[in-house]
């Protein structure tokens, strides 16, 4: 397909010709004695650039043009390094005008200018023979003259269409999902629905519609959407999932370390994961990650879109759901949508039986619908164009399908260099997620984009286009953007031969178009793969191997010297060439995640260089101290670069950096005061910066930053609050640390009402003082459109007080700001009535720990408008009554605190003693978490109606004392109980009498008093029933935790009659000696965790007996001598964790037999790791042993092994 070789050269040709023409380059050439010859090329460039739009519609169906279109772009990337030759060499010619470097220039053989004179005409000259015939050649084809460069769509005045993520016509489909997910069981430890259908289809859009539900979020926690890579790997999957439950990049590698953290994040959940886009074929690997998943609970299910029908038969456990193609009028009603959004009433009846023929053309299929749609919608193109294009007949030339034609015409009307753009996206893999600023990075370093033009417009427009959509959002907020796998097949079809794309056996199961590969021809500007023969392709302009995890030749791709864009990420670099400087094309260099110490200072040599990615580059300790050569660098990433403690002074120098990261740059103490000469920055993120000490005087010259998330007054040699004065651009967040205790007396010239872009903002006092500080926040004016507003006391030696107007309130001055959405003031020193924000309109979170005299609650703490109507969290911590100078109970209307609070969800009372505020709950609280002595009002019979649908409820330092158990409360809904730090000797008879059904996780940790979970050995109801009945509170458990508790002597006997406790923790509990036998009747127990127990001296022997036990993790138990034998009994185990168990001599006999056994891993066992010969694999940093040694026949069949010995008298890790 020969349409981007037109768009490429159009948009390739338009800044050569401009450059050509502009008076800067004029005098170069003269210098050179090159103009002549420049300026036949100039016009030899105009002349062929005339006739390339109708050379592209010709070239559809014309092998001929196509080849010649083929050829002349070859021409034109040439022209484009020539000039970048000359350019460079210029620059450096420049740098030192002196007469001896001018002598020392003409003698040297390496850069003397006479020869590299005569190298340029050489090059030129054979360059415009080439023009000249391809001119010759152009008569031929009778070719229309229109000048593209003067007509070429602009974007920049484009309205977009918002993305819709509406499901048409699949009602029917989306009930029955919800219906399988939520009430449909079978036999299997986990259950996977596939949905199946031809790509296009709209499977990928149902599943987020199905995902988003209200019944599903409210059925399932966590939900965890991961796109399946082409390659499937197990590792690469797991760390997919952990990191979208977390929301941070998984900083393990090993498979087995990622298998337990995503364990551990999903045991005891009722978890939903949807893996989207699966190709992959092979069972073993489908196995592996089944195993894996079957830690939740009960009704964990997995959701599967693939276009595979052997994918479906291989994974599911339910019927598949086919999603066939849209019945004709949802088709149309979809495309309805996108295409007549700006069309009058009189237009649109004449273009409704036009756009029903175009819409047939979609087959039914969405994303065509939603392509043309939106093509059609821009009113750039005529309805009729569309629908007679030639490129409908491709299926007739190429043998595509008639999807592709739908899509190609879309492709096919984009401004051209916005062609180029979106064919770059080919050297992608399928499925690979991508950020906005990586994709334009990449762009403007390869020039794709037009001076006048906006790089992130561009990107908006192809988004709006459904080119790319967006995949998922990270914690942290950044977007994650991906192609439709069609869209994929698209941009490789139109790639063209200047592109060497991974091969079918890399990307296997691609819809990828059949060509010839051209990856051995010396024209290929662009690779994403790096063979060994890659120095044959000379004219390389990009090489792209992000998250390859592959080791790559560097001395091959130092030869590669037209290189614009390298990306080795992750690639397993320990250390990079010298030869990196001979790049002096090069405007991109990323190498993040991989194992650099330190960079050559050849680096300095990169004079193009506009971005370096050094992030996540753990161990790396210092830059070349001469990086500020790189005079035209714009962007420097060292985010996460945890070993870099110092940065080079020159860094000023950089003047035109826009961008520096250095998040999470953990050992970073100070910045350089050449830092204030970066007047050209936008971006200085210095969050996570935790060893900061101060920030360099006279960054109030940055008047350009928009972005700086931490900023510190005080400390060494540190700036005043003044300096933020002239930063007037700053956006989004930003938090003031105060190191010294008049910090705030400048605060008036901070001038912080003026920065119209904040959203946050955030004072953190770090001031050690026994004097009180003052806050003058008298004259403290705040952006308008602020919408969170912190202040936080971190020490705990300080006291804080506002200083305002004797008839002003921090509250009441906060109240003017009507946008906040969240406020939180800790540690303050108050002695007025309650807050009042309840007249905040969208106040969603509040959070207070103050020290207040309070006499009244309701007219204080609800203002003039009585309520807080979109209230969703509410945190309170008052002083204790001893911290106050009189004590009063505060009385309330309790009735009218329901009304108050109609959305409130989640509620925190922190020592609220004598606040009455709460005894009787609003009716949507779901969250409540209470400590100190502040819950007898709150949790008591007469709340019942406030605690119908709580779900979490945690307990933390409650007192003895504490007796509003008494009753039952009908906790109906409540699912966790988590008691934490309580002066409790036994578990309250009242809570072990409450019946919850739906309690499902009980929490207990750091009770230092806790004997007994109950009183000593009593009967429960006092009628005779046997003291080993549980509690009614156990009845329904199915996950345990004890933890911390120093005096619990024992778990009691009746533990073993928990039906369906699934999960059971025991961790630091040094006190219990032994467990009860009756544990071997707990046949639903699937994971038994024993951690820390330094005085248990042998296991109960009925363990044999828990055949659905799927996990056995044993820490730290220094006086077991032995397992317990009969393992092999346990049919379901997958996982066995043994760690510092010094004293057991050999796996019991029967390990041998347990078939589902996939991983084991023995560490600082001094005796058991003994039974077999260990070494150490220093890729992998795994030990383990495949040999004959001791006893390996009773693991040799397992899959996984990690086995680290202990030396004799050691320590554990």
């Amino acid at each position: 397909m020969a349409t981007l070789a037109v768009a490429a050269s159009a948009a390739l040709i338009k800044p050569v010709i401009e450059k050509l023409s502009s008076n800067l380059w004029k005098d170069m050439s003269m210098s050179w004695s090159l103009d002549k010859e420049c300026n036949k090329t100039k016009d030899m460039l105009t002349i062929i650039s005339m006739i390339l739009e109708d050379a592209e519609k010709k070239s559809i169906t014309n092998d001929l043009i196509r080849h010649w279109l083929s050829k002349f772009q070859d021409v034109a990337y040439d022209i484009d390094d020539l000039l970048g030759d000359l350019e460079i060499e210029e620059r450096r010619r420049s740098k030192g005008k002196s007469l001896i470097r001018t002598v020392q220039d003409f003698v040297s053989l390496d850069n003397n200018q006479l020869k590299f004179r005569y190298k340029m005409v050489k090059k030129i000259k054979k360059i415009n023979k080439i023009l000249d015939k391809i001119v010759e050649e152009k008569r031929d084809f009778q070719l229309v003259e229109g000048n593209i460069l003067i007509e070429e769509n602009s974007i920049t005045r484009e309205t977009f269409s918002a993305i819709t993520d509406e499901v048409y016509g699949r009602e029917e489909e989306k009930v029955e999902i919800i219906n399988v997910l939520i009430n449909c069981k079978n036999d299997e430890k986990l259950s996977i629905l596939p949905i199946v259908g031809m790509g296009g289809v709209g499977k990928t859009t149902l599943a987020k519609t199905v995902c988003n539900d209200e019944e599903i979020i409210k059925h399932f926690k966590p939900i965890v959407w991961v796109h399946a890579p082409m390659n499937f790997g197990l590792s690469q999957i797991l760390d997919k999932m952990i990191e979208c439950i977390s929301g941070k990049k998984c900083d393990v590698s090993y498979i087995e370390a990622q298998q337990k953290k995503l364990q551990s994040m999903l045991s005891g959940t009722k978890f939903l994961v949807i893996l989207d886009d699966v190709w992959n074929e092979d069972a073993t690997k489908w196995e592996d990650l089944n195993i894996i998943l079957t830690c939740g609970v009960e009704g964990s299910k997995v959701l599967v879109t693939t276009r595979s029908g052997g994918v479906a038969n291989i994974m599911g456990t339910y019927d598949p759901c086919r999603v066939d193609r849209l019945r004709f009028q949802d088709c149309w009603t979809l495309f309805e949508k996108m295409a007549f959004k700006h069309v009058n009433e009189e237009e649109k009846e004449y273009l409704v039986n036009i756009g029903k023929e175009i819409a047939k053309k979609c087959e039914g299929l969405p994303l065509a619908a939603k392509l043309l749609g939106n093509l059609a919608g821009s009113r750039k193109v005529d309805w009729c164009i569309i629908r007679d294009s030639e490129i409908w007949e491709m299926p007739k030339y190429f043998g595509t399908e008639n999807i592709m034609s739908s899509l190609i015409l879309s492709y096919f009307y984009l401004s051209p260099h916005l062609k180029r753009c979106f064919a770059y996206c080919s050297l992608f893999s399928k499925g690979f997620e991508f950020e906005k600023e990586y994709l334009i990075q990449l762009w403007t370093s390869e020039n794709f984009v037009p001076k006048l033009e906006s790089p992130n417009a561009c990107f908006e427009f192809l988004l709006s286009r459904s080119f790319f959509e967006e995949s998922w959002v990270t914690f942290e907020g950044s977007r994650k953007y991906r192609m439709h796998d069609l869209i994929y097949d698209l941009a490789c079809y139109v790639a063209g031969d200047k592109f060497v794309l991974r091969s079918e056996s890399e990307n296997k199961g691609s819809r990828t178009l059949k060509k010839e590969n051209k990856g051995s021809t010396v024209n290929c500007r662009y690779s994403s793969v790096c063979s060994n023969d890659i120095t044959r392709l000379k004219k390389l302009r990009s090489i792209l191997l992000p998250a390859q995890r592959r080791e790559v030749k560097l001395d091959n791709i130092m030869q590669l010297l037209y290189l614009r864009v390298l990306d080795l990420s992750g690639c397993y670099i320990m250390e990079l060439p010298c030869s990196i400087g001979n790049l002096r094309h090069l405007k991109y260099l990323n190498l993040s995640d991989n194992s650099i110490r330190m960079l050559p200072d050849s680096v300095a040599a990169l004079l193009n260089l506009k971005v370096l990615n050094m992030s996540w580059s753990r161990i790396l300790e210092k830059l070349p101290i001469n990086l500020g050569a790189l005079e035209n660098l714009e962007v420097l990433n060292l985010s996460g670069c945890h070993s870099l403690n110092q940065l080079p002074i020159n860094l000023g120098a950089l003047e035109n950096l826009e961008v520096l990261n250095l998040s999470y740059c953990n050992s970073l103490n100070q910045l350089p005061i050449s830092l204030c000469k970066l007047t050209n920055l936008r971006d200085l993120d210095l969050t996570g910066c935790w060893s900061l000490l101060s920030i360099p005087e006279g960054i109030g010259r940055l008047t350009k930053l928009e972005r700086l998330p931490f900023f510190i007054i005080g400390g060494d040699r540190g700036c005043t609050i003044s300096e933020l004065r002239q930063l007037n651009f700053l956006r989004d967040d930003l938090e003031i640390v105060i190191k010294e205790k008049g910090g705030l007396q400048d605060l008036a010239n901070a001038n912080l009402g003026a920065k119209q872009y904040l959203k946050s903002l955030e004072f953190v006092s770090k001031v050690v003082s026994d004097d009180v500080l003052i806050l003058p926040f008298g004259s403290l004016q705040l952006p308008c459109q602020l919408e969170t507003f912190c202040f936080k006391n971190d020490v705990h030696k300080g006291n804080l007080r506002f200083d305002l107007p004797s008839s002003l309130r921090i509250m009441d001055f906060l109240s003017m700001y009507t946008k906040l959405v969240n406020i939180e003031i800790h540690g303050v020193h108050e002695y007025e009535c309650f807050p009042q924000f309840g007249q905040l309109p969208q106040l969603k979170l509040l959070r207070l720990s103050l020290r207040f005299h309070i006499t009244k609650i309701k007219e204080q703490f609800s203002g003039t408008c009585g309520i807080y109507p979109v209230l969703k969290e509410l945190s309170l911590e008052t002083a204790r009554p001893a911290d106050i100078e009189v004590y009063e109970e505060a009385i309330v209307e309790t009735e009218g605190m329901r009304v108050m609070f109609p959305c409130l969800e989640i509620l925190s009372l922190i020592d609220c003693a004598f606040l009455a505020v709460f005894s009787f709950l609003p009716r949507n609280i779901q969250d409540l978490d209470i400590t100190g002595d502040c819950g007898q009002q709150t949790l008591s019979i007469r709340n019942q109606q406030g605690l119908s649908r709580l779900r979490e409820l945690t307990l933390r330092m409650v007192p003895v004392e504490f007796t509003v158990f008494e009753g039952n409360l009908e906790l109906k809904a409540l699912e966790e109980l988590e008691i934490i730090a309580c002066g409790w000797f036994y578990l309250p008879s009242g809570l072990l009498h409450q019946h919850i059904p739906s309690l499902e996780m009980l929490f207990i940790s750091d009770m230092g008093q806790l004997c007994l979970l109950e009183e000593e050995r009593r009967v429960i109801d006092g009628e005779g029933s046997s003291v080993n009945q549980p509690p009614p509170l156990f009845a329904a458990l199915e996950n345990i935790e004890i933890s911390i508790c120093d005096l619990l002597v024992a778990l009691p006997d009746w533990l073993g009659n928990l039906s369906f406790l699934k999960s059971l923790t025991v961790d630091d509990c040094k006190l219990i000696k032994e467990f009860p036998e009756s544990m071997s009747h707990l046949t639903a127990l699937q994971s038994l965790n024993l951690f820390n127990l330094p005085n248990v001296e042998r296991l109960p022997e009925g363990m044999s007996h828990l055949t659905a036990l799927q996990s056995l993790n044993l820490f730290y138990l220094p006086n077991v001598e032995r397992l317990p034998e009969g393992m092999s009994h346990l049919t379901a185990l997958q996982s066995l964790n043994l760690f510092y168990l010094p004293n057991v001599e050999r796996l019991p006999k029967g390990t041998e037999e347990i078939a589902s056994l996939q991983s084991l891993i023995i560490r600082d066992c001094f005796h058991l790791s003994r039974q077999w010969r260990v070494e150490e694999d220093k890729d992998k940093e795994v030990y383990y042993k495949r040999g004959e040694d001791g006893e390996w026949y009773k693991i040799s069949h397992i899959r996984y092994i990690y086995i680290k010995p202990l030396t004799e008298g050691s320590a554990p890790i």
